[in-house]
């Protein structure tokens, strides 16, 4: 059975996140919607809508990230699944992020960690880290995450024996020693940085601050389009966002 949710109507390509409650809820463009209907369906089954119809699914990240709400620049999927998979996070992780903006990358942070684990945000702007708080709770991740509103230089030094932390800030070098006493041995430090001279900054810091295996990477993504008549790759491709940096505590 379909259970709580979140859910994800698909109609053709035209996506909607129907947040986890009880009762109907009003989906701006689609109406309103009877959760307790979509309880009663297996994934997969189809609903009526205003005479169209809808595919039941239960969202994935990319689900979640095509219908986010976007106020602040956000993490793409092809960002956030390297940061997930070089930092070694899965069920039962700790780990920590500054800061939360739109809450993409926060999204797939607490996917990965699952219902065991945990993710602390940390946020100065509350103005923007609303949006982001906005879509954890239509996405039902919610639980799984910890806001902290204020300077994660004062948060971090508050938190210890963490799995990984991510930093997507302009600064992130002068974080090094902080990030490296709340990280358990072994745990990775991810910086997320648009320009080269930053990258710079950041991963000297890591070499000369406790750190091993540091290196850098950029991910370039580009579809493939497959027609009847040939395969070629798309005229557009997702190109620069920013290089990742990552970091092992000794």
């Amino acid at each position: 059975m379909a259970g709580l949710g979140p859910w994800i109507l698909d109609g053709r390509g035209r996506k909607v996140i129907v947040p986890s409650g009880d009762g109907t809820v009003d989906i701006k463009g689609f109406g309103v919607i009877d959760r307790e209907r979509l309880k009663e369906l297996d994934f997969g089954s189809n609903l009526e809508l205003a005479g169209k119809r809808f595919k039941v699914y239960r969202p994935v990240l990319s689900d979640l990230l095509d219908t986010g709400i976007r106020k602040a620049q956000v993490v793409l999927i092809k960002d956030s699944a390297q940061i997930v998979a070089r930092c070694g996070i899965g069920p039962g992780s700790v780990v920590a992020e500054a800061g939360l903006g739109s809450g993409f990358l926060t999204m797939a942070l607490a996917l990965a960690v699952g219902e065991g684990g945990k993710v602390h945000s940390f946020e100065r702007e509350e103005r923007l880290g609303a949006t982001g708080v906005k879509n954890l709770e239509r996405s039902g991740l919610i639980s799984r995450v910890d806001v902290h509103w204020g300077d994660a230089v004062d948060g971090l030094g508050d938190l210890e024996g963490l799995d990984a932390v991510v930093l997507d800030l302009p600064e992130p070098w002068t974080l090094t020693e902080t990030v490296r006493d709340a990280l358990r041995g072994g745990g990775w430090l991810c910086t997320y940085l648009p320009t080269t001279n930053q990258v710079e900054k950041s991963v000297n810091a890591m070499r000369d601050g406790g750190f091993r295996d540091v290196y850098s990477i950029e991910v370039i993504e580009r579809e493939i389009v497959v027609g009847d008549g040939g395969v070629r790759p798309a005229h557009d491709m997702l190109g620069h966002t920013a290089y990742l940096s990552f970091g092992r505590r000794e």
